[in-house]
């Protein structure tokens, strides 16, 4: 059995990898900046860092939005959050992003936050309309299947 390096196949394979931001992690076997942060500070970090978030282009994608875009029309992605739109861009863009400094954690509580949350609200609100709407139906059809069949009772004394 051949012996394997898996720290040195690590690295290479991080190095050739074609994921979103990679080059951002330098050493994918130590602790990146922020490993310690509270979970949703550091899971909404990754989310910018991999575009992963639910923006409204990514709500859009998984059939969570009607539209891909913001109030302003433009698509919104995590990439125009963190670097473009100006209401919520981070001064030094992604890559000081990940280094999670002070002014990262402010922004990521604040600025990101409210990007965000706002953009959930108004899915939220959508997405009750529509529990709304199906309620109304399942209850409709519920009363007519109670109206139209009678429970049959056997006696078999």
């Amino acid at each position: 059995m051949t012996s394997v390096d898996t720290i040195t196949q690590w690295r290479e394979d991080w190095s050739s990898a074609s994921a979103v931001n990679h080059t951002a992690v330098n050493d994918p076997t130590i602790r990146q900046p922020g490993f310690d942060l509270p979970r949703h500070t550091w899971s909404l970090m990754n989310c910018f860092q991999t575009g992963q978030g639910p923006c409204p282009a990514n709500l859009h994608k998984w059939r969570l939005a009607q539209s891909p875009s913001c109030d302003c029309g433009h698509r919104q992605t995590m990439n125009l959050i963190v670097n473009t739109y100006p209401l919520t861009k981070f001064e030094g863009g992604l890559n000081l992003l990940h280094k999670a400094d002070d002014g990262t954690i402010i922004w990521l509580e604040s600025t990101a936050t409210a990007a965000l949350t706002g953009v959930l609200v108004r899915i939220n609100r959508t997405q009750q309309q529509q529990q709304k709407k199906y309620l109304a139906v399942f209850k409709s059809v519920a009363h007519r299947r109670q109206k139209f069949s009678q429970p049959v009772f056997v006696d078999y004394t």
